[in-house]
């Protein structure tokens, strides 16, 4: 027995009277969907599946009020199914409890990233399993896992040499008086493990100035860059050695925010390839007088920030292709709330060593 029933964040809008149904796929469709035109039958399909009928009684009452439509009928649902506008939810479906539990207010989301062969809670079971890197613990970093661990994730390596200050205080509401002059990576590491069972985190005092320095990540699944002053060239040279996918993180200053691309050796351009093709193409603005004031960074913005950041790297260990952050950077203007997307020349440079070595330019 199976249960047939709308798909999470599909929405159906039916009009009877002038037979029509607007469809629409938050994913696929954003918020305006597809207007299809109905006959009685796809009325009548769309309706049952509203109120989660089982499989054999709606094919059932087709076969008594159409029986002359039976095929179309086939193909109505298939057509339903293969959009990903339905699902078949049977005894064998893969549910547990405990996911169920802990989980079910964002599991559904992961229905945008299913396949045939893999279903949301096995995903969310998949992301729970990973090990991601953070190179900087600070406002950015302490934002982006707190939000990976709401999403379930337990398996941390924290990289930081700072201490707690009474400014950053300001910045960073997870950071409290009692932390002042404790290190953020144990502070930090204290927060994941009063949220979660069974964590597993390691944390790193160190601040990175050579390549040995990141030894301690060599079995991440995957690294977020949220340090402001570390080389991107040692980190470069450390992911494409040892093909770990790598976030370069973001930033902002004053009111614009910036969310930079994900890298992954083998597949993508180096970060610094990335950013260098993105100061080209805005060279002939001239070079920027310095401005002697310090500039504002608060806490709504880089809030922000991370949370773009945290949903891309829950897309990535999802579903890699689902990605926008690949070769291109996102701007925010918080004047406006305008987003801005920029992707850099596509070519691959042929002077740079880091792509070339790692079969990207042929």
């Amino acid at each position: 027995m199976r249960i047939v029933q709308f798909k999470p964040y599909v929405k159906v809008f039916l009009n009877e009277e002038n037979k029509k149904a607007t469809l629409s796929r938050v994913w696929e469709d954003d918020f305006e969907g597809i207007v299809y035109d109905m006959n009685n039958l796809g009325i009548f399909i769309l309706k049952k599946i509203e109120s989660l009928c089982e499989e054999n009684v709606l094919n059932e009452e087709i076969s008594e009020k159409f029986p002359n439509d039976i095929e179309e009928a086939k193909e109505i649902i298939q057509f339903l199914k293969t959009e990903n506008y339905i699902e078949f939810i049977g005894s064998d479906y893969y549910k547990p409890d405990y996911l169920e539990e802990d989980f079910g207010r964002i599991i559904p989301l992961l229905s945008i990233f299913e396949t045939e062969f893999i279903n949301r809670y096995k995903i969310q079971e998949n992301i729970m399993t990973k090990k991601i890197g953070i190179i900087g613990a600070g406002t950015i970093g302490f934002s982006v896992i707190s939000k990976l661990v709401s999403n379930g994730i337990k398996k941390f390596v924290l990289i930081d040499d700072d201490i707690v200050e009474k400014s950053n205080l300001t910045r960073q509401p997870l950071f409290s008086l009692n932390h002042i002059g404790k290190l953020k990576v144990d502070v930090i590491k204290q927060y994941i493990e009063d949220r979660t069972e069974n964590s597993d985190v390691l944390t790193i005092n160190t601040y990175v100035s050579k390549i040995e320095d990141l030894n301690g990540l060599k079995d991440v699944d995957l690294i977020i860059n949220c340090a402001d002053e570390v080389k991107t060239s040692l980190i470069e040279k450390y992911i494409f050695e040892n093909k770990i996918p790598t976030f370069f993180g973001g930033g902002y200053i004053g009111h614009v925010g910036r969310i930079d691309p994900l890298v992954i050796p083998g597949v993508t351009k180096c970060f610094s390839c990335n950013e260098k093709k993105l100061k080209d193409e805005y060279d002939d603005i001239g070079r920027p007088l310095a401005n002697h004031y310090k500039l504002s960074t608060i806490s709504s913005m880089s809030d922000f920030i991370s949370s773009v950041l945290s949903f891309e790297v829950l897309k990535f260990l999802a579903n890699p292709e689902k990605n926008l952050l690949i070769d291109k950077f996102l701007f925010v203007n918080f004047k406006d709330y305008s987003i801005k997307e920029v992707k850099p020349n596509n070519q691959f440079p042929i002077d740079c060593s880091t792509c070339k070595n790692n079969s990207l330019i042929v």
